[in-house]
């Protein structure tokens, strides 16, 4: 009798979280389509390539969909069985509603193991054949991404601008070119260089890209206040990429490696950090004047790989925080399942999109400010599912033991 009515409650969901996974995935998927359709037409890129980019782009969609077509399918589900009655039923023939929880805890359990190896196992490596799909492309056609009159961040350092581009010609010509230049140490200032054309170049044994401006003027804002401008009939701006920017680097950042991967980093990171401090200590324990230089620089070094810890554990806690979402969303989807008494997935659909979009934005916002170290990054990533647990448990208990009248009338 128990195992039948674990098979039931499985049976009953099997269907609205097939159903809503792939709604959900069809409308990112669309989405990224479009996207994609621009690639092709708007940039000239072949179709296996933008083929392979979509078929990689997957898993990061499947990462986002996946719980959100369980809370649906929870809220489906026992929705038509308070539409039935099937709910007041059981409690007439004395079953205790948290019956219901252990087929659905079993069913979340599958569910989370499946998401932590796919989490640090599939997406890592489907993130980084996308980028370097992506940088295939940028080195082949350095201009393929650019579009006119929108300010264009692709290259490190600087902010491009250009009226008009000519795609057709080698190299790439650019009208009307405003080139801005903001120093990421703070000292050297910031630098517009505004020309009539420009042309880009890409040198690929130098990972460098090449900007020649023909007619125009520097303008250059010393950290000071100071200011210096200069016109020009040719000007040649060189923007070195980064080692992990060639397509064949072997480097990934935080959103391609496992969470044991970046777990190791850390550790280095940490062990980095102890050593910058005693550094620090010592120079400020130097008999006479610190060197005020190299306590500026130790800073910069420790804030800088504070950052890259804070920014890495929150990926990992996110490896886990999102796949275990999925009980905080049966002790929420449950009570609010019942409490809506619809059996049709368009009142399933339209609360876990409520739901699920402000659990999102509880994740973008602890992100957001535990990488700029306002938050611990344990706390930035879990706190969505402790919130709506805790909502979960209290109209467990509001609901199932004080207003199981409520749903008779």
């Amino acid at each position: 009798m128990a195992l039948s009515f674990d098979v039931y409650i499985l049976r009953q969901h099997a269907v609205p979280f097939l159903l809503s996974f792939f709604v959900y995935t069809f409308v990112l998927i669309m989405n990224r389509l479009f996207e994609l359709v621009d690639l092709i037409f708007g940039k000239g890129l072949e179709p296996s390539t933008v083929a392979l980019i979509f078929l990689y782009s997957l898993p990061f969609i499947i990462a986002i969909t996946a719980p959100m077509a369980f809370l649906t399918s929870v809220l489906a589900v026992f929705g038509r069985m308070s539409e039935d009655f099937e709910i007041i039923s059981l409690k007439a023939l004395g079953i205790n509603p948290l019956r219901i929880l252990p087929p659905l805890i079993f069913f979340a359990g599958i569910f989370i193991f499946f998401m932590v190896y796919f989490n640090n196992h599939i997406l890592p490596d489907t993130n980084h054949k996308v980028k370097i799909l992506l940088l295939e492309v940028g080195e082949k056609r350095p201009v393929a991404e650019l579009a006119p009159r929108s300010f264009i961040t692709n290259f490190p350092g600087y902010i491009l601008y250009s009226r008009a581009i000519d795609k057709s010609s080698d190299p790439a010509k650019l009208e009307d070119v405003i080139l801005y230049r903001k120093s990421d140490d703070n000292l050297t200032g910031s630098e517009f260089i505004i020309s009539r054309e420009a042309g880009i170049s890409i040198d690929r044994e130098q990972n460098l890209i090449t900007f020649t401006m023909s007619g125009g003027q520097r303008h250059i804002l010393g950290q000071s206040g100071a200011y210096w401008n200069m016109d020009f009939d040719t000007q040649y701006i060189n923007v070195f990429l980064p080692p992990e920017a060639r397509p064949d680097s072997s480097y990934r950042g935080d959103r391609e490696l496992s969470a044991q991967q970046m777990s190791q980093r850390v550790r280095l990171w940490e062990k980095d950090l102890d050593s910058l401090k005693r550094l620090k200590d010592s120079i400020l324990s130097f008999s006479g004047y610190p060197d005020e230089g190299m306590l500026i620089s130790a800073d910069i070094q420790i804030q800088g790989i504070k950052n890259d810890i804070d920014r890495y554990s929150v990926e990992i806690h996110k490896k886990y925080s999102l796949p275990f979402a999925a009980l905080t969303f049966i002790f929420l989807g449950v009570p609010l399942g019942i409490l809506t008494r619809k059996g049709g997935m368009g009142a399933a659909f339209g609360i876990a999109i409520l739901i699920t979009t402000v659990y999102y934005i509880f994740i973008v916002s602890g992100e957001t400010l535990s990488d700029r170290g306002f938050l611990n990054p344990a706390v930035a990533m879990w706190a969505a599912n402790f919130f709506f647990l805790a909502l979960g448990v209290f109209l467990y208990h509001g609901f199932f033991f004080d207003s199981i009248h409520f749903w008779k009338r």
